[in-house]
């Protein structure tokens, strides 16, 4: 092991809009619409020769996010204010992860060949995504079949292959395909 990189991050991201609604001219009601993202993240990247040609790089990742959400909408005549879903579901959860290995491979002095590829998955969950309370808004008292929380998982492998060529050794000037 020649190299090792570790990142630890957190990120909050709080958003809030402020609206207030025109009714024939007039002041309607007030509406705050807010968001609040937290990430948690990791990164590990490794680099490792295998003798004079190759230069192995390899790690991993993963990404966490939990967002809460609302709006509030405030009636200015009563100052009566009530909470519905905002434009993510109350403890939404997003996870995503992945894994990766390139090889650079110097054929030469002016020619190296880069090959990779990556492991990525992703999941989101919501435990209330807000069906029943859309379909009582409009009048229905029941749901039948549509799924009331989210879970969702997907994963994928891609793989990456370049070729780089350097013109002339004796200066700066490449060339990448």
């Amino acid at each position: 092991l020649d190299s090792l990189r570790v990142n630890v991050s957190y990120q909050s991201q709080p958003e809030t809009r402020r609206i207030q609604n025109l009714s024939s001219g007039r002041p309607g009601d007030k509406v705050r619409d807010w968001s609040d993202t937290d990430t948690a993240g990791f990164m590990v990247q490794a680099l490792s020769h295998a003798g004079a040609r190759h230069a192995f790089t390899f790690g991993g990742e993963g990404y966490f996010d939990f967002v809460d959400s609302e709006i509030q909408t405030t009636n200015i005549r009563t100052n009566v204010t009530t909470a519905t879903r905002g434009r993510f579901p109350r403890d939404s959860r997003y996870r995503s992860y992945g894994v990766f290995l390139q090889d650079d491979f110097r054929a030469s002095e002016s020619l190296h060949f880069v090959v990779g590829g990556r492991l990525s998955a992703f999941r989101a969950k919501a435990g209330n995504i807000g069906v029943a309370a859309l379909l009582s808004s409009l009048g229905s008292s029941s749901a039948p079949d549509l799924p009331d929380r989210l879970d969702y998982s997907k994963s994928d492998i891609t793989g990456s292959a370049g070729i780089v060529w350097t013109a002339r050794t004796d200066t700066d000037a490449a060339q990448a395909i």
